[in-house]
């Protein structure tokens, strides 16, 4: 235990008691403010003979107090200059007849004589006619509580304290003199300088007689409800009737709350409006020592759950953090986090994150997504990308944790690879927008950048073009790419080319079922259906061109307005070469120059070959057509070309041989000729173990007699 320094007391009231010559003094305060200490400290003071008389219920019996202070008066003498009869704790005097004897004791005392009254209740009546009368004095605890400044004046030549701890031990003990005294003696021993946020009430509790003063002004005087009650509430930094009945669900009574808040001297009130009051810190420190770890977990977690229901996160983390509870700070993490991450100050978050990850809480999907979200937007990228793999992880497939994760990447990195990332955030953005999410938290330089980018591709969203190659390898390249899309699957390159096949015409689901899985189960078939057109259109929003795959009562087709395909030129050259128009034909040569080459060649499937049959065979048909017209008119080197290329699709064409001879024999290209029936003698006998035509045996000695 520390040493004792005499009490602290407030400038001017030893001087006033002691010149005073009023019959009597009152000194009302509540219960625990230490008018005993306060009044002891000064009868060392008082010039005369000072006699104390403590009250008890007792003293209710008229001759019980009569005895008593006879008694008193015989120890007092009659020799002092005054006499001081200090009467401690009239408020347990219920007695008209003991406070009337009380009230009229001046009148048989000699004039010298002061009576002191102690009281933290009501003054009878009789005695507040009779000061107000001028006949005595009534002190209340704001003439006994001390300010910072005077506590400073009374350490002034001290010199060991520094101006902003006396003020906060001041604050602290609401201005009570011997809390102050005993926190001082602590403090001044030790020499403490350090200057943190909080005192160490709970050392000085421990190591002064704090504890013992608190012990006999309280719970001797407390009824079993007060008791309760004030070791319940310990944990609250606030008391409202409300959230005092949170923490004491249907034990608490409204005139216990009111007594305590009225009557008790640690208590304040901070809010009179909203019926606000708070604690003492070192009163608070005090009571909640009281508590077990089961009973201070459980009454915190009352706290929380009051506080939850009411959207107060920040006294709701508080309490959960106070009490250990990991459920409900996970709780409102999930269902609140997005809330508090949008909050100009995230100190709540904050703390539930800190929390959470001190006390390495395993977290569900949701919580761990938000968490992550907090470390992103502190700039901590290792940590997010940890909470957000953490979350992916439990799921098998995409889903929006995985999403968050491309997208805060990508915006992160957009200046390393503008494009690849400009995709991954357009693809992460299509996966929200489809699954109806909306965009995690976002720094305010990330979600100016994607702004930006958003109202760039929205401007020139009209004249975006997808580049469709069907003959020859299937090639699909957005305007202005070098490198067509990337295709998840083989079946959804399929998919696409036999939409597109289609030329905008709808096809229904069955259809394209019966087309790409056949032999599938058809539940199995639908889902892979729905997979493909996911990842297709989700591709196609890299370049905001999603839309052009459109879904409408089970059936699928393609937007043509925006995609420029080979197929068309060549569907209405084949219309043409069906038609046999020939003036059109030969205006539109150029197509049969070079072979256009297979359609959709490396695709394999039924539908696939029977068009690609058929424009093989519109090829070489035009192609004869042609070769006949220019023979005509005596351009026999296109006609050449022309039946070249059907040989490179019909090498076997005896026909077509038959007009190439014809053809060399009019250019009188012996060589070239002679070489052509070698080779094709050759291939027929090889391939076929067959000899040429008489009709081309007969053109080819025509020309080489």
């Amino acid at each position: 235990m520390t040493k004792e320094r005499n009490i602290i007391l407030k400038p001017g009231i030893a001087e006033l008691l002691t010149i005073s010559t009023v019959s009597y003094i009152v000194v009302r305060a509540r219960s625990g403010f230490g008018k005993t200490s306060v009044i002891t400290g000064i009868a060392e003071e008082l010039r005369g003979a000072v006699g104390w008389y403590a009250l008890g219920f007792p003293d209710n019996d008229i001759r019980h107090f009569s005895t008593g202070m006879e008694e008193l008066w015989r120890m007092l003498g009659r020799k002092a200059e005054r006499n001081y009869i200090i009467l401690d704790g009239l408020q347990v005097i219920t007695s008209e007849e003991v406070l009337q004897y009380i009230f009229f004791m001046h009148r048989v005392v000699e004039d010298n004589t002061t009576f002191i009254i102690l009281t933290n209740g009501d003054v009878p009546k009789g005695f507040m006619s009779f000061l107000f009368q001028g006949e005595g004095l009534i002190l209340t605890e704001d003439d006994l509580r001390l300010t910072p400044e005077e506590v400073c004046q009374h350490m002034a030549g001290d010199g060991e304290l520094s101006w902003k701890i006396l003020r906060k031990v001041t604050q602290d003990m609401y201005g009570w003199p011997l809390g102050i005294q005993c926190a001082l003696d602590f403090l001044c021993e030790r020499k403490w300088d350090i200057e943190s946020e909080e005192l160490p009430w709970r050392r000085i509790l421990q190591e002064t007689m704090l504890s013992q003063y608190l012990d006999e002004i309280l719970w001797n005087t407390c009824s079993r409800e007060i008791q309760i009650f004030l070791k319940n509430t310990s944990i609250l930094n606030e008391l409202s009737w409300e959230a005092c009945q949170s923490v004491l669900p249907g034990q608490l009574t409204r005139r216990t709350f009111e007594t305590v808040v009225a009557e008790k001297g640690f208590v304040r009130c901070i809010s009179a409006e909203q019926g606000i009051f708070q604690y003492s810190k070192a009163f608070q420190a005090y009571l909640s020592r009281m508590l077990s770890d089961r009973e201070r977990r459980e009454n915190c977690r009352r706290a929380a759950l009051w506080y939850y229901r009411r959207e107060d996160f920040q006294k709701m983390t508080e309490y959960a953090v106070q009490g250990g509870q990991d459920d409900l700070l996970v709780m409102a993490a999930e269902q609140f986090g997005a809330a508090l991450l949008c909050q100009e100050d995230q100190t709540v978050l904050g703390e539930i994150v800190t929390y959470l990850e001190g006390n390495m809480v395993l977290l569900p999907p949701g919580a761990a997504g938000i968490v992550a979200q907090y470390f992103y937007s502190q700039g901590n990228f290792a940590k997010m990308e940890e909470y957000l793999n953490a979350a992916d992880s439990s799921f098998g497939k995409e889903n929006q944790y995985g999403c968050y994760r491309s997208l805060y990447r990508a915006l992160t990195r957009l200046e390393e690879d503008t494009a690849k990332y400009r995709k991954q955030i357009h693809n992460a953005l299509f996966f929200l927008k489809e699954s109806g999410l909306k965009l995690p938290f976002l720094r305010e330089k990330d979600r100016s950048e994607l702004d930006k980018i958003m109202a760039g591709e929205r401007a020139g969203e009209e004249d975006k073009r997808l580049h469709v190659y069907t003959f020859g390898p299937f090639r699909v390249i957005p305007e202005g790419e070098d490198r067509g899309l990337a295709w998840r699957t083989r079946k959804g390159r399929e998919l696409f080319a036999y939409l597109l096949d289609q030329e905008g015409s709808a096809v229904g689901r069955d259809n394209l079922m019966g087309v790409l899985w056949p032999e599938e189960i058809p539940v199995n078939a639908v889902a892979m259906l729905h997979n493909m057109v996911y990842n297709m259109r989700k591709e196609l929003s890299a370049y905001c061109l999603e839309k052009i795959i459109f879904y409408e009562k089970k059936q699928y087709r393609l937007i043509m307005d925006n995609v420029v395909c080979d197929l068309y030129p060549i569907r209405r050259i084949a219309g043409l070469v069906e038609k046999k128009n020939m003036e059109e034909l030969r205006r539109e040569y150029r197509y049969f120059l070079t072979y256009w080459g297979a359609y959709l060649e490396d695709i394999d499937n039924f539908w696939v070959e029977r068009s690609r049959r058929y424009y093989d065979d519109i090829y070489m048909r035009g192609c004869l057509m042609l070769a006949e017209q220019f023979t005509r008119e005596k351009e026999y080197e296109t006609a050449v070309t022309f039946c070249k290329n059907i040989l490179s699709l019909d090498p076997y064409s005896e026909k077509t041989i038959e007009k190439l001879l014809f053809l060399y024999g009019e250019r009188k290209e012996w060589e070239r000729m002679r070489q052509c029936f070698r080779a094709f003698k050759e291939l027929l006998w090889r391939d076929l173990g067959i000899a040429p035509g008489e009709e081309i045996l007969t053109v080819y000695h025509r020309y080489m007699k």
